[in-house]
C-alpha cells in the first residue's frame, strides 16, 4: 500500500493518545510526500511521534516537499510527544526483517525542510529512531537520511533534542552521507542545528539532555553541520554499545560555536573496550560557554583529528589521553598536556572571531599544517581542501586544520593558474 501527498497539505492540531498525533503509519505502508506546501503543526500524543509514528519493517518513507507552506516556520512545527516530538520510528509488531529507508529533505535546495519547535518529554525532540537488532526474529535496518534539512529550537528532556537513535540497526545520516540519489545541500542553512534546549516538564533545565544521542550500538553520522546557539548539557552523547559494534557518533567538517552547556561531547558511562565511539574530524570548535570541560572521555574510543579547539582555560579531557583514543593534528587553546607530536597549543588566528568569522587569517599557524591525505576533501563552505598557499613554508603539509580551508584570495595571493602559457 502506498500513500502519496501532492500539493498544499496541512495536518494541524490533532491529538492521538497512544501515538502518532498527526499520522500513524502501519507496517507495509510506503509514504511519499512531495509536491509543494506540506505542514504538520501543533499535533500531539502521550505516546511516540507527535506528528508521525511509523512502525517500520521493509518500508520506504519519503518526505520531500518542494517548498514550505507560505508563512510557516517549517514542515514540522510545534508537535509534541513522549519520544519523537515530530517523527518516531519503531519496529513493527510482527517484523519480517526487512530494511527501512527514510528520506527527509526538500525538492527545493533554496528552501530546506525545517523541524522547528518540536518537543519530546523524554527523547528525540525532532526525530526518534528505535531499531533493536533482535526482537524474537532478526530485524532489518532503519536508516534516516536528512539531506536538505534544518533543525531549529527543538527540545527533549533526556536526550537527543534534535535526534535520538537507539538500537544496533538504527542510523541517522546527514548531507552528502545520504547518497547520490538525493538532492545535496550546497549551503549551510540546510545542515543547521540551532536554538535547541533540554527542559523538564516543569520548565527547569535538564541535567542529562543532549543535542544528539546514540545508544545501544546506534549510529549518527554528520557531514558539514553548523551547530550553534544550543543550550543543552552535552551536544553529543554516546551510550551503551555492544563490544563488537559500538554506539557511534561521527562528526566531519563541523563548525561548532556559541553553544551553552557542560561539554561538547561525552562517552562516559560506556562499557570498556570499544562499546562507544565519538569521532570529530576536520572541525572548528570555538566560543562555546562550557561549565566543566571540552570533552568527557572514557576508556572507550574518543577520536579527535585535524581540528581546532578554541576554548581557553578549560580542560580538554576529563582524564589523560587513554591508549585507545586517537588524537592527532589538533590545535587547541584549552589547558591540556599532550605527548602527541602533532598536537599543538596556541591561538588559532581567526579572521574575525568577534564577528563570528572563523576563517583563518594569513598568519594563522593552522594554515598549511596538515598532510594532503587528510580525512576531509571538502571544507565547511564546500571548497577544495588541497589549497597550498604559495610562498608559505608548509608545517606538516599543504592543508589547513579546522573546518575552513584558506583560499588564495583570502591571503592576498594572486591567482597564477593561467600564467603557464594557457592565456
Amino acid at each position: 500500500f502506498e500513500a502519496e501527498f501532492i500539493h498544499d497539505v496541512r495536518i494541524n492540531g490533532n491529538y492521538a493518545r497512544d501515538g502518532g498525533g498527526g499520522m500513524s503509519i502501519p507496517h507495509g505502508l510506503d509514504l511519499d510526500i512531495r509536491g509543494f506546501g506540506f505542514l504538520m503543526q501543533g499535533n500531539g500524543t502521550l505516546g511516540d511521534g507527535g506528528a508521525i509514528l511509523a512502525e517500520v519493517d521493509s518500508d520506504v518513507l519519503t518526505i520531500m516537499p518542494g517548498r514550505r507552506v507560505a508563512g510557516s516556520l517549517g514542515t514540522f512545527v510545534g508537535n509534541e510527544a513522549r519520544n519523537g516530538g515530530a517523527i518516531a520510528l519503531r519496529p513493527a509488531a510482527n517484523p519480517v526483517g526487512g530494511d527501512t529507508s527514510v528520506l527527509l529533505g526538500s525538492g527545493n535546495l533554496d528552501d530546506p525542510q525545517v523541524f522547528f519547535g518540536n518537543r519530546a518529554h523524554e527523547r528525540g525532540g525532532a526525530v526518534y529512531i528505535d531499531r533493536p537488532t533482535f526482537s524474537g526474529v532478526p530485524l532489518g535496518d532503519t536508516e534516516v537520511c536528512a539531506s536538505n534539512v534544518s533543525f531549529e529550537e527543538n527540545d527533549a528532556a533526556h536526550g537527543g533534542s534534535a535526534v535520538m537513535a537507539t538500537g544496533r540497526s538504527a542510523t541517522f545520516l546527514s548531507s552528502s552521507n545520504c547518497g547520490v540519489e538525493q538532492p545535496r545541500c550546497t549551503h549551510i542553512s540546510c545542515n543547521h542545528y540551532a536554538g535547541h534546549k533540554a527542559r523538564l516538564d516543569d520548565g527547569q533545565p535538564s541535567t542529562d539532555g543532549s543535542l544528539f544521542m546514540a545508544q545501544t550500538s546506534a549510529r549518527i553520522v554528520l557531514d558539514r553541520p553548523r551547530i550553534a546557539n544550543n543550550s543543552v548539557p552535552l551536544l553529543f552523547r554516546v551510550l551503551r554499545g555492544i563490544s563488537a559494534d559500538p554506539s557511534t557518533i561521527a562528526v566531519d567538517t563541523a563548525l561548532i560555536y556559541k553553544n551553552d552547556g557542560r561539554a561538547i561531547a561525552s562517552n562516559v558511562g560506556c562499557d570498556p573496550a570499544d562499546s562507544c565511539q565519538f569521532r570529530l574530524d576536520a572541525s572548528t570548535v570555538v566560543a562555546n560557554t562550557l561549565s566543566e570541560r571540552v570533552f568527557f572521555n572514557s576508556v572507550s574510543k574518543f577520536i579527535l583529528l585535524e581540528s581546532i579547539i578554541d576554548q581557553p582555560g578549560l580542560p580538554l579531557f576529563i582524564s589523560p589521553e587513554p591508549e585507545q583514543s586517537g588524537l592527532a593534528h589538533v590545535l587547541y587553546t584549552s589547558s591540556h598536556q599532550s605527548n602527541v607530536p602533532t598536537v599543538r597549543y596556541g591561538e588559532p588566528g581567526f579572521m574575525n572571531a568577534a564577528a563570528m568569522d572563523y576563517r583563518l587569517s594569513g598568519n594563522s599557524q593552522a594554515i598549511d599544517n596538515l598532510p594532503a591525505d587528510g580525512t576531509s576533501n571538502i571544507d565547511f563552505i564546500g571548497r577544495d581542501r588541497n589549497v597550498d598557499i604559495p610562498g608559505r613554508p608548509n608545517g606538516l603539509g599543504p592543508r589547513d586544520l579546522g573546518a575552513v580551508e584558506t583560499q588564495l584570495w583570502e591571503v592576498g595571493v594572486p591567482d597564477v593558474i593561467f600564467r603557464n602559457g594557457f592565456d
